[in-house]
């Protein structure tokens, strides 16, 4: 703790007077991570965070978890999808390539 003008100023994750109280989710765990402490050891939740410890997530946040997880792997198939294409046609078109390579070569003098 500090002290500045006759009031203290506690570290990050304690409270009161004299900074002797932790807030809530301790010290190294404030508000479970998804909140702020305030001076009266309450926490001040994030959105979509509620609970005494903002150790609940509301239906909102919940539900864009799922959505954003499902977005990565519509995004992850796409990828997989274009690298299978991409391969496969390089492979067909390599024997094209070959047979050009050899009547080049055979007209030369």
């Amino acid at each position: 703790k500090t002290v500045e003008e006759g009031v203290c100023v506690c570290r990050y994750g304690y409270y009161g007077q004299v900074c002797e109280k932790e807030c809530p989710g301790g010290a190294s765990d404030i508000c479970s991570g998804n909140g702020q402490c305030l001076a009266t050891g309450d926490c001040n939740c994030n959105k979509g965070y509620g609970g005494d410890k903002c150790q609940f997530q509301t239906q909102e946040v919940r539900n864009f978890g799922s959505g954003a997880a499902l977005v990565i792997l519509l995004l992850m198939l796409v990828i997989t999808v274009v690298l299978v294409v991409t391969v496969h046609y390089r492979q067909r078109m390599r024997p094209f390539s070959r047979k050009s390579e050899l009547r080049n070569s055979e007209n030369r003098p």
